[in-house]
């Protein structure tokens, strides 16, 4: 199986609880957006309700926790929920 999780965040990441939501990136919304999807082998899910905190933005780190949910390509239901990311800033 073939899964991959991703989240967007602005350029310069600030700490707060952000809404997900999908949205094409624009040349208006691409410093404020925040989004998230989940592809399991090759079936993805947009994330079209959920959460993004960032908990903590340091020079190296950016640390924080998100939960969404969407539909995926095949029409399923799809939750993701208590997740939590550590990423290079």
């Amino acid at each position: 199986i073939q899964t991959r999780l991703l989240l967007s965040m602005p350029k310069v990441p600030t700490e707060g609880t952000f809404s997900i939501i999908d949205e094409t990136p624009t040349d208006d919304n691409i410093n404020t957006m925040h989004s998230a999807s989940l592809s399991v082998n090759g079936n993805t899910c947009y994330g079209t309700n959920g959460t993004l905190k960032i908990t903590e933005v340091t020079e190296e780190y950016i640390t924080g926790t998100f939960n969404f949910t969407g539909v995926n390509e095949s029409g399923d239901a799809v939750s993701v929920t208590n997740g939590s990311f550590k990423a290079y800033n």
